[in-house]
């Protein structure tokens, strides 16, 4: 089965992944929190490089738009659509933490390759959308400090983003508000207020 990695950079039809990043410390296929004072304060920094892929090409979009926005601060409208290239890999990740219950790794249905310098990943581009930006909003509406979610994460919210960006890869819209667009999660909402 194939995962995804977006970019917002277009890196031709063709890619051979040979460097990671560093991202959250995963040990036994479980993200490791960071304490302090007893507390949960985030998740432990890995000192592994590696390269994070989804499961599905929407979750790959959305994972590639939440880390431009924790990059930049900000998840203002930009005022022009954002270039999104998606690309394939056919290889069976050393890591899987698609279904853990901690953060968004579930919800971006998260899978990870290790020791890229040694075992290079080749993907080869399968998408090259322009996505609308308010998106963005959308996105960051997932992760705001709620009465409920994991982690502060509303999997329900970001479940519908998901399904709008798979609608617009499919028929180049998407709605200006997510709420209208679907009565019945719109009674779910109070619950996160």
């Amino acid at each position: 089965m194939p995962n995804y990695h977006a970019t917002m950079k277009d890196f031709g039809d063709s890619m051979i992944f040979t460097q990671g990043r560093y991202y959250e410390k995963i040990i036994d296929e479980k993200p490791v929190y960071k304490k302090f004072s007893g507390e949960n304060i985030g998740f432990e920094r890995s000192n592994v490089k590696e390269l994070c892929a989804s499961k599905k090409i929407e979750s790959a979009i959305f994972a590639v738009l939440k880390n431009y926005i924790n990059e930049v601060g900000d998840c203002t409208p930009m005022g022009f659509d954002i270039p999104v290239y998606v690309y394939k890999i056919n290889k069976k990740p050393d890591i899987d933490i698609s279904d853990t219950a901690k953060g968004d790794f579930a919800l971006i249905e998260e899978v990870r390759y290790r020791n890229l310098e040694s075992n290079p990943i080749n993907s080869q581009k399968c998408l090259e959308i322009q996505i609308p930006d308010n998106v963005l909003l959308d996105i960051e509406l997932c992760y705001l400090y709620s009465n409920g979610g994991i982690d502060n994460v509303i999997n329900e919210w970001g479940e519908e983003v998901k399904k709008a960006i798979k609608y617009y890869i499919k028929n180049n819209q998407y709605p200006k508000n997510i709420l209208k667009s679907n009565e019945q999660f719109k009674s779910k909402i109070k619950q996160y207020i």
